[in-house]
């Protein structure tokens, strides 16, 4: 049997440990408490602040200059300082409040329930990271829970400014969690959604006699005490780590 056939088949079994979507009817319940404590916590938010929190005044003043500027990117920013701030951000955020301040939205409104929004919608892939890293739903759970808690992470995604952070933070979590679906498991439907995973292949590096991963039991736990130590293997000339997916190498 070649290398590139085992290396194929740590990859299946990995994949066939975890959902085949990114959740599954058995993650309700360990999802589930994370985003009822983050809808808590934006209650009180949203109940002890008539007003948003903190500024987030440069960005509504960003979004109507596109709209001023029709949707074409402004040079500046009036209002800030004697010549304006100049236009130096990454425009996505500031379109979508375009967008929603033509189609009626308050300033003050937009600034107090955006952000709330995507905090809470930040939970699920920080539950998928902390699941599929450890290999444990109850991990994933924890770490949503200590995210939704955080209050460094609430005080600037929350408030006001969390117009253009908070999507931020959510863009950088579901990214990072396909980057792990695509190095560790060869999943080429995170490269490009909807591609069929059996046309690529990653470059194999040498056979793996097992999964890195333990399994994940319906009730979240793993099922082996520890992980088969099946990244790497020391000589006296070097320590290298193979990941079982991709030919990388540290030396």
């Amino acid at each position: 049997m070649t290398s590139s056939h085992v290396d194929g088949g740590v990859r299946a079994d990995v994949r066939g440990r975890l959902p085949a979507s990114p959740l599954s009817g058995d993650d309700a319940r360990w999802l589930g408490w994370p985003l009822l404590v983050g809808l808590a916590v934006v209650a009180i938010y949203l109940g002890t602040n008539d007003y948003p929190a903190y500024g987030a005044g440069l960005y509504v003043e960003t979004a109507d200059a596109i709209r001023a500027n029709g949707y074409a990117l402004p040079a500046t920013v009036p209002h800030y300082g004697p010549e304006g701030v100049p236009f130096a951000y990454p425009p996505l955020m500031f379109y979508v409040l375009a967008v929603l301040r033509d189609a009626g939205a308050g300033a003050f409104g937009t600034s107090l329930y955006l952000p709330p929004l995507f905090t809470v919608a930040a939970l699920v892939p920080t539950y998928l990271l902390g699941r599929d890293v450890v290999g444990d739903r109850r991990a994933g759970t924890a770490a949503a829970l200590l995210l939704v808690l955080n209050p460094q992470v609430l005080e600037w995604h929350i408030s006001a400014g969390g117009l253009v952070r908070a999507p931020a933070f959510v863009f950088a979590l579901w990214g990072s969690y396909a980057a792990l679906r695509i190095f560790r498991d060869g999943a080429r439907e995170w490269v490009l959604p909807g591609q069929p995973r059996s046309r690529w292949s990653p470059t194999p590096t040498r056979p793996t006699p097992s999964s890195p991963w333990p399994p994940i039991s319906s009730s979240g736990s793993v099922t082996t005490a520890r992980r088969p130590d099946s990244f790497g293997a020391r000589s006296s000339a070097s320590a290298r780590w193979r990941s079982p997916c991709r030919g990388w190498r540290l030396s």
